[in-house]
């Protein structure tokens, strides 16, 4: 192909390779680190200060603590990827049913908070009518009607907070101990536009050894899911 007011190259890729090994390399890494490394939450272990990223390393301000930002992304990919190795296999275990009668547990336990609640409920609504009939036929008087029944309000209250607690305990365990459990959701699942490190990230902490360590989201999650299935959290 021929190009007009083009000129052949003094040196091909690979004799400028060859003279400056690394600079095409790191042109394009460079590229890709950047796009990570200024927003993941990375904080100094001596200090507890989130680090500022600068030309390619975090650092601390304050203790002059420091990392590389290629160490702090391979420590946080490599968290990841056993993140997600270890969430397709205990989905597989979900799938086949193995929290399934820990599930229906759970339900009837709540179910049962949920009965005992209603029936409270019910007998603070019986007792408005013969307090009602006390104060019409003159048994106590208006103040004291008006703090009895303030007071039945304030219990009734308080037993429909329960209940919706109730509702939506059952609503939170139905989906841990399933596929829907927000982990395996994250972590398992179909990646959906772009996959960063971010997604996944809760919080990066840097030693002034190099030493990186990641914690991810949804970790309690997790560890529900971990103990249902008679695992240890690692």
């Amino acid at each position: 192909m021929v190009k007009e007011n083009c000129y052949e190259p003094y040196l091909s890729r690979e004799q400028f390779e060859a003279i400056f090994p690394g600079k095409y390399r790191y042109a394009e890494e460079k590229t890709v680190r950047k796009s990570y490394a200024k927003s993941l939450p990375v904080f100094c272990a001596g200090c507890g200060k989130r680090m500022v990223y600068r030309y390619g390393l975090y650092r601390c301000d304050d203790c002059g603590n420091y990392a590389d930002a290629a160490t702090v992304e391979k420590a946080v990919k490599d968290a990841v990827d056993k993140e997600k190795k270890q969430a397709g296999e205990l989905e597989a275990e979900v799938k086949a049913g193995a929290v399934d009668d820990l599930r229906m547990r759970e339900a009837e336990r709540v179910s049962v908070k949920m009965k005992t609640i209603l029936a409270e409920t019910e007998l603070e609504q019986v007792q408005r009518v013969p307090l009602y009939d006390s104060f019409k036929a003159g048994e106590i008087t208006e103040k004291e009607y008006n703090l009895r029944l303030a007071d039945m309000r304030a219990s009734y209250k308080a037993l429909d907070g329960k209940l919706s607690a109730c509702m939506e305990e059952r609503t939170r365990n139905d989906k841990t101990y399933s596929v829907k459990n927000s982990w395996l959701a994250l972590f398992a699942g179909e990646t959906k536009g772009s996959d960063t490190l971010q997604r996944y990230v809760q919080n990066v902490t840097a030693e002034k050894g190099g030493t990186v360590t990641a914690a991810l989201k949804e970790g309690t999650e997790k560890e529900k899911l971990m103990r249902a299935l008679g695992r240890e959290a690692e």
